[in-house]
């Protein structure tokens, strides 16, 4: 019998249909293939969590990245990060697919056009884990 295919972040949790309105919405841990995962109310999955990872702790920063993205980065790549109208931004998509979330607040402190060197090294932490998770 052939095995499926992992799921991948930012793609829907097979068997859980949602309303695309509650996208980053309403999250829920769940098991999947023995592994916890986060969906949002769209059943898109969030976060694939590591085994005997803190999951409490992740979806605190998750939440709260989601609300750093809100006040800084949505003007140019979208709620979902598929805004790509503002000259050289590229659809975020999937981004945390293969990506440890280190590399991504590395990418992030790195490349990023908006000043974020004020932001506490925790507030990175969020914002990288919920980049992961678009």
């Amino acid at each position: 019998m052939a095995q499926a295919p992992p799921v991948r972040l930012g793609d829907p949790l097979p068997g859980r249909g949602g309303d695309p309105s509650k996208a980053f919405a309403a999250l829920e841990v769940v098991e999947h293939d023995q592994r916890k995962v986060l969906v949002d109310g769209a059943g898109i999955v969030r976060r694939v969590f590591a085994r005997g990872a803190e999951v409490d702790d992740e979806v605190r920063l998750y939440r709260q990245g989601r609300a750093l993205w809100r006040d800084v980065c949505t003007r140019c790549h979208g709620e979902d990060g598929q805004d790509t109208r503002y000259p050289g931004t590229p659809s975020l998509k999937g981004y945390g697919n293969g990506r440890e979330t280190s590399k991504i607040k590395q990418k992030i402190e790195q490349s990023s056009t908006v000043n974020i060197s004020h932001y506490k090294p925790e507030e990175r932490q969020a914002l990288a884990v919920f980049v992961g998770g678009l």
